[in-house]
């Protein structure tokens, strides 16, 4: 759920404010969302106690988000192949 919240949310929020979705873009937010829930889901798994699962969750994707604003971090831009139309 946190990483639909993340994406959809983030979509509408740049669409009313008049910007191209961060999505769309390079920003790491969704991937944050998704190891951190992720996380949280091993270690619950795992027999881990629910809160010590959602704060290390939390926290895991707290640090990703963190960094990818202060040091710039990135995914991959989608670029077709050579001679490929976009469909």
């Amino acid at each position: 759920m946190g990483v639909i919240t993340a994406t959809f949310g983030g979509i509408v929020r740049d669409i009313l404010g008049g910007e191209s979705p961060a999505i769309l873009r390079q920003e790491i937010y969704v991937t944050a969302a998704l190891v951190g829930a992720t996380l949280f889901v091993a270690l619950a798994e795992a027999g881990v106690e629910r809160s010590g699962s959602l704060i290390a969750g939390f926290v895991i994707a707290l640090i990703i988000r963190l960094g990818a604003l202060r040091w710039n971090w990135s995914l991959p831009r989608y670029r077709p192949r050579p001679g490929q139309p976009i469909q």
